[in-house]
């Protein structure tokens, strides 16, 4: 510990007290004197009764919030501050640096990254990466180029202007998509990577688009297009839901986009679901919510093998498509309405959709099994045969719950909320002699939350 650094006085803003207190842990630890704030305005009067030597912020807080704290010391200070940014905000940094911010840090980041964003900006140890690189040093990569599944376990950066280029991702970090669509939703259209990573991000890029394009009779870039189309319509249905249980549903969406990249290697089996979305769009989005849910039913229930796993995707994925064969608008009549013509044709879907699942080789006849069985009730008064419970498909008696849920929460095949989420949950309670009684008792475990909230 140097006596350098045991004179330097650092001021840490920070609203969230936990996260102050490891970050106040680390520099003590590392031979810093420490100052605490827990927002800007505290921070101001901080300055005024004591000397500072650097200030490390955060930028979301109350009262006075890091960017005005920051133009506020700029004003009456030259101290070196230190701006530190969570995704959401992170574009702002922009700004930051405009008014004369030293250094950022994307949070999260690790002890030893704060220490050589200090040690920069004062100076005691230049030999770091400062981040501010020659522009020859990063490659440019679309941020699309992130958004199709690759791990990439080397840093990423974001480029604010032509002199500051900042770290957002570092080695081995996991760069989510959530984190990706917030950037893009700020107007973000590419990031960085080191020059000498580029040739291992292209490895992972090449071994994916050859891992889903296996079968030459579909284009690879058709198969990395659907593939990516699927995976933003499951994390829209996703973020719209409302649920306590967010790791449940990463892992079901995860085994989703396992079934699609099976189903791409048969060309028969592609070509189908492709068909399926592009002729009936609405009823293929639903059966993407129907396939997570299910999965996400099936996992609660503890059957976790990848067989079983892999049924309840599939017979989620397909439930609904013999609906693709029936009179076009027949599904946006509501049941109760139909003519006893438009109810037969209706009820005859689940026949029709195993009739297609049959004649592709590359489906197991219990996915077959799950698609005919999935309006079949358990007191033996649905359709299209009215059999017993006994006889149906236990997999199926969860993915009926599925689909009924998330057709009375999405309306007819809707792509936004038409109902609150625990009325839909009360409405079940009605249901419970003709639905599997625990699939019902597992989708209000999935969803249950204190006080009543509606789904955004």
């Amino acid at each position: 510990m140097s006596e350098e650094k045991l004179k330097i006085k650092v001021l840490v803003v920070e609203d969230d007290k936990n996260f102050r207190k490891v970050l106040c842990s680390i520099l003590k630890r590392n031979g810093f004197s420490i100052v605490e704030a827990d927002n800007g305005r505290t921070a101001l009067d901080v300055l005024a009764v004591d000397y500072i030597d650097i200030i490390v912020s955060d930028v979301k807080m109350p009262d006075i919030h890091g960017i005005e704290l920051l133009h506020r010391v700029k004003r009456k200070y030259d101290i070196p501050f230190i701006m530190m940014t969570g995704f959401s905000k992170l574009i702002e940094t922009t700004e930051a640096h405009e008014l004369g911010a030293s250094y950022f840090l994307a949070k999260p980041f690790i002890g030893e990254e704060v220490i050589e964003a200090i040690d920069y900006v004062l100076n005691t140890s230049h030999d770091r990466n400062s981040l501010r690189g020659d522009e020859r040093d990063f490659m440019r990569v679309e941020i699309e180029s992130f958004l199709t599944g690759s791990e990439f376990s080397h840093p990423v950066f974001l480029k604010l202007n032509d002199l500051k280029i900042i770290k957002i991702a570092h080695e081995g970090e996991d760069l989510t998509r959530e984190r990706l669509k917030q950037l893009k939703s700020k107007g973000v259209d590419s990031l960085y990577i080191k020059t000498q990573d580029f040739k291992e991000f292209l490895n992972i890029k090449n071994a994916l688009c050859e891992k889903i394009s296996d079968s030459s009779h579909v284009s690879k870039q058709r198969k990395i297009d659907f593939y990516t189309r699927v995976e933003e319509i499951a994390l829209r249905y996703i973020f719209k839901t409302v649920t306590n249980d967010k790791e449940v549903f990463e892992i079901a969406l995860n085994n989703l986009l396992r079934t699609i990249k099976i189903v791409m290697d048969d060309s028969l089996a592609f070509e189908t679901l492709m068909s399926f979305s592009k002729n009936s769009p609405s009823i293929f989005n639903h059966s993407i919510a129907v396939a997570i849910l299910s999965v996400a039913l099936i996992q609660k229930k503890g059957w976790e093998s990848a067989k079983t796993l892999f049924l309840a995707s599939a017979g989620g994925l397909f439930h609904d498509i013999g609906k693709k064969d029936l009179v076009k608008g027949i599904d946006e009549i509501e049941f109760d309405m139909m003519t006893k013509e438009q109810r037969l044709d209706y009820e005859s879907h689940p026949e029709l959709g195993a009739k297609i699942l049959r004649e592709i080789a590359f489906f197991p006849d219990e996915v077959v099994q799950i698609v005919l069985h999935h309006h079949e009730l358990i007191n033996g008064t649905g359709f299209p045969k009215g059999i017993s419970r006994v006889k149906i498909h236990p997999i199926s008696q969860y993915v009926a719950v599925a689909d009924k849920f998330l057709n009375v929460l999405y309306g007819s095949h809707g792509e936004e909320p038409c109902s609150d989420i625990q009325e839909v949950l009360g409405q079940f309670k009605s249901v419970r002699t003709i639905y599997n009684k625990e699939a019902i008792d597992l989708l209000e475990n999935l969803f249950s939350f204190h006080g009543k909230r509606k789904v955004s």
